[in-house]
């Protein structure tokens, strides 16, 4: 693997040009759920070979925001982020490549429960 488009280096990741989108899928029917948080810091290392690579992601969990009042409140209880015990949450990751995006299979501090997610560099803002 490479890690063609990334330049090789540590990097610090600027909360207030960055976001933590997610998206769900119900567990019956086939919508889903999409909401964000607000990142409190984080650091990039990019390796050769990029399985060397990793990230580190602090985020606000009480910041989650789906754009629903009441899904909000479930999501930030005791029921799945437990943000009175938990304020924030780290993510720390192995890299792999994917299809010509970063895909980061890591652990989810916090209540403790492996997580996964894909990362993009937009382009067009230059980040």
């Amino acid at each position: 693997m490479t890690a063609e488009g990334f330049r090789q280096g540590e990097y610090v990741i600027d909360p207030s040009s960055s976001s933590i989108d997610l998206s769900a899928r119900h567990l019956f029917g086939p919508g889903g759920v999409r909401g964000s948080f607000t990142l409190r810091s984080g650091a990039v290392s990019i390796a050769e070979p990029a399985t060397a690579s990793h990230v580190r992601a602090v985020a606000d969990a009480t910041s989650f925001s789906s754009g629903s009042a009441a899904r909000d409140r479930k999501v930030l209880s005791r029921a799945f982020l437990e943000t009175g015990s938990h304020p924030d949450f780290t993510f720390a990751d192995a890299w792999c490549d994917a299809n010509g995006m970063w895909r980061l299979n890591g652990l989810l501090s916090g209540p403790r429960r492996p997580g996964a997610g894909r990362v993009h560099r937009d382009v067009g803002s230059g980040a």
